[in-house]
């Protein structure tokens, strides 16, 4: 089953669940990650509530100068 909402780009830092620890295994091999680029206009913090019904709550927001 596909989503109907139009895809918004973003990027999860990170997310684990309590009481689990995070694998540093894992942690160093992003340390090493180089991905593609993308122009940012916005930053959002966004708090995700994980479930049968995620909820997502928006904390905080700053527009970006835009550059070209």
């Amino acid at each position: 089953e596909t989503d109907a909402r139009p895809f918004r780009a973003h990027l999860t830092v990170a997310r684990w669940r309590r009481p689990e620890r995070p694998d540093h295994g894992v942690l160093a091999g992003l340390s090493r990650y180089q991905g593609p680029s993308w122009n940012v206009e916005e930053i959002v913090l966004v708090r995700s509530q994980l479930g049968p019904q995620p909820r997502y709550e928006r904390i905080a927001s700053s527009r970006l100068p835009y550059q070209a």
